[in-house]
């Protein structure tokens, strides 16, 4: 910074030392002087494209999108093979949800520069997040290919196809990250998801153990071990970690979720009631929650909280299924038998829809018992069934 000072005072229409010092004034952190150094290197030169772009970089990381997509435009209006302004701009669309203008940007970006990783990994998580995953593995394997240690792209790569069901090659991908650089925390943490997915618990553990030691405040992990402990048997284990998880952080919504689920499988119904209650009012549209809290409700007697509970989830959700079973059980223990063979049928279906054939067939069982007026105590039993598998999502 003091040679780019020098510079200036020697000539204060030097534009590109304006501009460098923008650039150090940034990494340092300094958003609001490198804007004015920005600044002023375009009164200097308006048609200086790379301040433009790094302006709006700046612009963008202070939360200013639309100024910063300006500048973008603005630089690419100067030249129109300015690859990175197109990158830049695709990030900025990106953030503010426009993800097929993203991907518009991120492609001409490519076609200007056909060995440009970055917008390959970034059109590469536009296209995931649209569903598109083979396309986004598309994308990640060119940006491999570009940079062999390309690190975010083995990972966002193994999530895509963990994501497609292959977890041998997303395991492949998350151990090739940790070959590269051995204390790449969420290496370690998406292994570890794959690993438990796959039934491996104990080696599931053994990662978000890792990824703890190099990250010891990073929430989600805690929330993942703890999943993993509770699958294992280690309820107490698996509260300590949501425990910590909501210590992190208070607003953490799935945390309050899953500390619910297993209070309430240890029988703790009311504290699950109150840690879905937290949840919901963090997230009001978490649709299990309402499920679950539903769910205990009504173990706890109270059926008109319950319906109310899952008509709110089936709201949020209107393909719930288990949403259905459990209101049409309460409609049934209340009388209303035509609501509950509604419900009971609009679950069928669903289940049906979502490849669950076993529930579809009990779901139809149980509307042929009602049909044929047969007792109740068959009709309970599936009911129950069900019902356990709600508190469990």
């Amino acid at each position: 910074i003091a040679d780019f000072n020098r510079a200036i005072q020697l000539n204060p229409n030097y534009a590109i030392a304006y501009y460098y010092r923008g650039v150090i004034r940034d990494e340092l952190g300094d958003k609001k002087n490198a804007i004015a150094d920005f600044n002023r290197a375009i009164q200097i030169n308006p048609n200086y494209t790379e301040a433009y772009v790094s302006r709006g970089n700046v612009r963008d990381d202070s939360g200013d999108t639309e100024g910063a997509i300006s500048d973008y435009n603005r630089a690419i209006a100067i030249n129109p093979n300015d690859a990175f302004a197109y990158l830049n701009r695709g990030i900025a669309r990106s953030r503010q949800g426009d993800k097929n203008g993203a991907i518009t940007d991120y492609s001409r970006a490519i076609e200007i520069n056909p060995n440009l990783a970055l917008a390959y990994i970034n059109r590469g998580y536009d296209l995931n997040d649209l569903g598109n995953k083979e396309r986004a593995i598309a994308d990640y394997s060119r940006a491999i290919e570009i940079n062999p240690n390309y690190i975010e792209a083995y990972v966002s790569r193994g999530n895509a196809r963990d994501d497609s069901g292959d977890t041998e090659g997303a395991i492949s991908d998350y151990n090739r990250a940790i070959e590269i650089n051995p204390n790449y925390t969420f290496a370690y943490y998406n292994r570890g998801i794959t690993r438990s997915r796959q039934g491996d618990k104990k080696g599931a553990i053994a990662d978000f153990d890792r990824a703890i030691e190099l990250e010891p405040n990073y929430a989600p992990v805690y929330l993942s071990r703890g999943n993993a402990r509770d699958d294992s048997g280690d309820t107490e284990g698996a509260i300590s970690d949501y425990n910590r998880a909501i210590e992190i952080n208070p607003n953490y919504a799935l945390a309050y979720y899953n500390r619910g689920i297993t209070r309430s499988r240890q029988g703790d119904k009311e504290g699950a009631i109150s840690d879905y209650n937290r949840a919901i009012e963090i997230n009001p549209n978490l649709a299990l929650a309402y499920l679950n809290r539903g769910y205990n409700r009504n173990e706890l007697g109270d059926i008109e909280g319950a319906i109310s509970d899952y008509n709110r989830a089936i709201e949020i959700n209107p393909n719930l299924a288990l949403g259905y079973v459990n209101r049409g059980y309460l409609l049934l223990k209340k009388g209303d038998k035509p609501g509950a063979i509604k419900d009971f049928q609009k679950a069928a279906d669903l289940f049906k829809q979502q490849g669950d054939q076993k529930s579809h067939q009990q779901l139809l069982n149980l509307l042929q018992n009602l049909k044929e007026e047969q007792a109740n105590t068959r009709t309970n039993h599936l009911i129950g069934q069900l019902s356990d598998r709600a508190n469990s999502q």
